[in-house]
């Protein structure tokens, strides 16, 4: 039973990685939306455990957001993560992928939204793929597009989802936390 499981699971995560289609919006950009009830935890624990989340999942959570609202239950904030391109020959397509990321809160549930994924390459600007789509070569301003860019943009959308599905995950991880900060110090 074990087995069949870990078969299928391997399926399903090479199945998303061939396809190296991201989810959209209605708008038909890539964008990651998930509501996620956490019963019990009232809209102010929510709140803060994501305002500490951004402090925890991010190098340095000032830098990273923008607008923190408790009385509207949102904080906003602009992320990004490293892409490192392996093949020396396309070295210079290493730099940057930034994206936005806001955390809606409610009484016991909240709302995570990533959207906005921008490609931007440390060496040099002819390289950056700039806004990321669902397209087959990531973007429609990349010029002559050849198999090697096709191979490079499913490259950085593996990394989006892999990048994303570790944040949703300690995400979630963070927003169940129902314990109080100790201040009896």
């Amino acid at each position: 039973m074990k087995s069949l499981f870990i078969s299928l699971l391997l399926i399903v995560i090479i199945s998303l990685q061939l396809s190296a289609q991201l989810p959209t919006n209605e708008k038909g950009q890539i964008e990651f939306s998930e509501v996620v009830q956490v019963e019990g935890i009232s809209k102010d624990d929510l709140f803060n455990n994501a305002v500490r989340w951004f402090a925890e999942a991010f190098k340095d959570a000032k830098e990273v957001i923008q607008l923190k609202d408790k009385e509207s239950g949102e904080v906003f904030g602009k992320g990004n993560f490293d892409f490192s391109n392996v093949a020396l020959a396309f070295s210079c397509y290493s730099g940057e992928i930034t994206f936005t990321i806001q955390v809606l809160v409610k009484d016991g549930r909240y709302k995570v939204i990533m959207s906005d994924f921008i490609h931007k390459a440390v060496s040099n600007s002819q390289c950056d793929f700039g806004y990321i789509s669902n397209g087959e070569f990531c973007t429609s301003n990349q010029g002559q597009q050849t198999k090697w860019k096709v191979n490079i943009c499913s490259d950085i959308k593996n990394d989006i989802q892999s990048t994303v599905n570790t944040l949703l995950a300690s995400l979630k991880i963070a927003m169940n936390n129902t314990t109080a900060i100790d201040d009896n110090w």
